[in-house]
């Protein structure tokens, strides 16, 4: 597409790796620990050089998965073998959609954790789609909200929740707790509604209470 205005300078090469939601097609006979090996023996990270082994155990991948074959993994076994290969490339700009779709509570927590280390070993900017709002809220720095075709938000993650009527408006979701606060500022509570992670909501109700933290 031509611009309208402006113009586009070309810099220095930017690697670019990318997964889409439907996820990578795996051969289903190959072994996660070469399909990885493949991509990359060792990834330089600034704790140090992990290896591809090393690398897959922290996507809890065991000795045994390692040298299975690919066609006998689970469904999200197969989305982390295939995330961890994206980040076996190295790219300086990580583009996910919707990563974590589909997996089980602890397996989009193993996921979103390894996507928050990678970022911060490698300094790599990380671009997320994602319809859930609680995994917006806690790995955001800055949210884009789309809607019908533009950017209806573009802020900080307590300034887009601080929103959160029109966020519902759109049709989109917020976090669990966000909808409590909002309930409990409508009964009449001193409570702010713009609360989008369980710490915060557990220290806004201790608050509440007159509790401090860590007291039962």
């Amino acid at each position: 597409l031509s611009p309208d205005t402006g113009s586009v300078d070309f810099g220095g090469t930017v690697k670019i790796g990318y997964f889409t939601q439907e996820g990578k097609e795996l051969d289903p006979n190959q072994r996660p620990y070469d399909y990885i090996h493949e991509i990359a023996s060792s990834i330089q990270t600034k704790e140090g050089r992990i290896t591809a082994t090393q690398m897959m155990e922290r996507f809890l991948f065991p000795s045994d998965l390692q040298f299975s074959t690919i066609g006998r993994l689970s469904g999200g076994e197969k989305r982390r073998a295939a995330i961890a290969g994206v980040m076996a490339m190295k790219p300086e700009v990580l583009i996910l959609d919707e990563p974590a779709a589909g997996l089980d509570p602890i397996g989009r927590k193993v996921i979103m954790d390894m996507i928050e280390k990678y970022r911060l070993a490698t300094g790599a900017t990380v671009l997320l789609v994602s319809h859930s709002m609680e995994t917006v809220a806690a790995v955001a720095d800055r949210i884009l909200v789309l809607n019908k075709g533009g950017i209806a938000m573009d802020g900080t993650v307590e300034e887009v929740f601080s929103r959160s009527d029109e966020l519902i408006a759109m049709g989109l979701d917020v976090p669990a707790v966000t909808r409590i606060a909002v309930r409990l500022k409508e009964k009449g509570l001193p409570v702010d509604p713009c609360v989008y992670s369980v710490p915060q909501a557990v220290s806004m109700l201790l608050k509440l209470i007159g509790k401090k933290e860590g007291t039962a």
